[in-house]
């Protein structure tokens, strides 16, 4: 299930370039867990965003 503080985890270590321990650590979970939620959910992020006319580094930009 894709939940609201997964894509805030995902899209904060794509603004920011935060390491995935440190924003792990913010969130109470391993960093383990921090890699698999990433490793999950970019491709949905990415594939939803070819529906628009933005690409993923865009929409993870500060813009």
């Amino acid at each position: 299930m894709l939940t609201k503080e997964k894509v805030t985890l995902i899209l904060e270590l794509l603004r920011n370039n935060l390491s995935q321990m440190f924003l792990a650590d913010l969130v109470d979970i391993s960093q383990s867990t921090a890699s698999r939620i990433y490793r999950r959910i970019l491709p949905v992020i990415d594939e939803s965003l070819t529906f628009t006319v933005i690409s993923l580094e865009e929409a993870a930009g500060d813009g």
